[in-house]
């Protein structure tokens, strides 16, 4: 675990909400309540002889950029490659009025990367302001507004009165942070189906096997709707494409993809036969009834939460589900000393009143967002078999990929309980240390991979690391759950944890940045846009990705929240095992 800057000051005054890495993740974007801040992982100072000292992750300072409008959302839908200066592509944010309200709201805006990358360069170059300042406070030459800078009016857009050369080129430098800042294009245009509709939130889905441009799909959640749109092979904007209607308010959505099939019963054959004393006709099965399997492959879905349920929308012909996950045996049972019945309960009796005990608890759990994840098969080099991480409550469900439509059908691969219940739960595969630069999954790293599941919560994190034995398809029966090894941690942090974004190698930070490799790390974010030189260099980062880690947020205390990071190698983490957490 990788806490950034000084224990005594938070990184922001209110809830986090999302980050986006810029620069090889030097520099963190964090989107909260109050507006936009970034949070300089490696911070510079002049020293007394006159030269630029650099700080590490311990010291990373955080600067505000803006306050008066939340930041609830931020993605990157799109990069171009460039090995210098800054990265070129499109964030999609949503953006809100800053409310003390949990129930978030706002609208959907396209920023320019460059400009964002641009406009957190320039924030980290300034000198620590109050903590009452805001963005709006260093731009009082340019702007009059209170709260969010917005793009002058048309008759601000006129030639203002200029004194000379030199006095106009200082005036266009001190117009930049404006102009980076309201560097946007609104998703919803003139006339489309978003104006003065509230956006609570949204997720993004695109075809990585797919060449060129388009091929991504959006999914709006409103007050009692969820639009879908979809950018069409070869373009970039957004075309609407159908919405759907919510019987109560989204609380979150996501992409997965859903197994169809369907079990048909055929009516038997019938023959006629004419009766020679009566004339009528009668019918007579020639055979018993049957049924018949069809399956119709694997379609993209949206999985929704809303308050205590969840169910599905297949987005091909708009048909709804709940989901429900499948019966287990439950967590196993702790029967304490005084209990002088223990001894004449049968195991069977003990497993059914742990599971109904169980399914008590859970009635109403709430269920958190499934992750996919991509597991290499053990015995099989280079093989590797997709999962999903289904939760809900304190159970967490390993499901093969793709899901079926009837969910509580389906018995797990494996089934992982938790403490307290997590309001995320995020999966990594948990490799072998990087010894030389090489990919994980190469024969030179002989340890086996394990999975990795970090479970945020109300109190701090628990982590368990799972062998995957669960994955060998060759083994029948219990067995095959009862060889599966489990080590267990938790930390307690303080206060709320919570979920931020997959990035991060910040176990490796001496060997990536203090030996010149970042440019290679890079390639890890998204929004960093470099390229390649070498396919020695490309295999280092594939590597560093499959060895990335997680980001999250917790609360320290009042008006104090922070980020932090969780990941490494398994040799580096120190986990404990045991039998179960309880």
């Amino acid at each position: 675990m990788n806490q950034f800057g000084s224990r005594f000051l938070p990184h922001t005054t209110s809830q986090i909400r999302c980050v986006l890495p810029l620069v090889a993740e030097r520099l963190l974007l964090i989107g909260h309540d109050e507006g936009l801040s970034v949070l300089d992982i490696f911070p510079q100072e002049w020293t007394e002889n006159g030269e630029i000292a650099v700080k590490g992750p311990d010291e990373a300072q955080a600067r505000a950029i803006w306050r008066g409008e939340s930041v609830y959302q931020m993605t990157v839908l799109e990069v171009e490659g460039r090995r210098e200066g800054t990265p070129q592509g499109v964030v999609l944010a949503l953006v809100g009025p800053e409310s003390e309200s949990q129930h978030h709201s706002g609208a959907l805006r396209m920023y320019n990367l460059a400009s964002l990358t641009s406009l957190a360069r320039w924030a980290v170059a300034q000198k620590p302001e109050p903590a009452t300042s805001s963005f709006q406070s260093l731009l009082t030459s340019t702007s009059s507004t209170t709260g969010f800078p917005r793009t002058p009016s048309g008759s601000e857009r006129g030639s203002p009165a200029r004194h000379g050369s030199e006095e106009s080129a200082w005036d266009m430098v001190d117009d930049l942070p404006l102009r980076w800042a309201t560097d946007f294009v609104p998703l919803a245009s003139p006339g489309s189906r978003l104006v003065n509709t509230s956006v609570t939130s949204y997720a993004t889905w695109y075809d990585v096997n797919r060449k060129g441009g388009g091929g991504q799909l959006l999914a709006i959640a409103t007050k009692s709707n969820i639009f879908l749109y979809e950018t069409p092979k070869g373009e970039r904007a957004y075309r609407f494409v159908k919405d759907f209607y919510t019987p109560m308010q989204p609380k979150s959505l996501t992409f997965f993809n859903q197994s169809v099939q369907e079990n048909a019963r055929i009516p038997p054959e019938k023959s006629h036969r004419r009766s020679d004393s009566s004339g009528t006709i009668r019918i007579e099965p020639r055979n018993s009834s049957a049924s018949t399997n069809f399956n119709y492959g694997t379609h993209l879905s949206l999985f929704v939460i809303f308050d205590k349920k969840a169910g599905w929308i297949r987005l091909a012909d708009s048909a709804v589900g709940e989901f429900f996950l499948s019966e287990d045996d439950g967590p196993p049972p702790t029967l304490q000393p005084r209990d002088t019945f223990s001894s004449t309960l049968s195991q069977s009796t003990i497993r059914s009143r742990s599971r109904l005990s169980s399914e008590i608890r859970e009635t109403g759990a709430k269920w958190v967002p499934p992750v996919r994840c991509e597991l290499p098969l053990p015995g099989y080099p280079g093989g590797t078999r997709e999962v999903y991480c289904l939760s809900r409550g304190k159970r967490t469900h390993i499901l093969p990929c793709p899901l079926p439509v009837r969910s509580q059908s389906q018995p797990p691969l494996h089934v992982v309980y938790w403490k307290t219940a997590p309001k995320y739960v995020a999966p990594r595969v948990c490799l072998p240390p990087l010894t030389s630069m090489v990919s994980p999954l190469s024969p030179n790293n002989c340890k086996p991979p394990l999975f990795q599941l970090i479970a945020f919560g109300e109190n701090g994190i628990e982590i368990q690391e799972l062998s995957l034995s669960f994955l060998d398809t060759t083994s029948k029966g219990k067995a095959k759950a009862t060889s599966v090894e489990v080590s267990w941690a938790e930390e307690d942090l303080g206060g709320d944890t919570g979920f931020l974004a997959p990035g991060g190698n910040w176990d490796l930070t001496e060997r990536l940045y203090g030996q010149g490799l970042e440019r290679g790390y890079s390639a890890m974010s998204a929004s960093s846009g470099y390229s390649f030189a070498s396919a020695e260099t490309e295999d280092i980062a594939e590597g560093l990705k499959a060895q990335a880690g997680v980001y999250g947020w917790c609360r320290k205390g009042f008006a104090d929240w922070r980020v932090f990071w969780v990941g490494g190698s398994h040799s580096d983490l120190s986990l404990e095992e045991v039998e179960d957490p309880y």
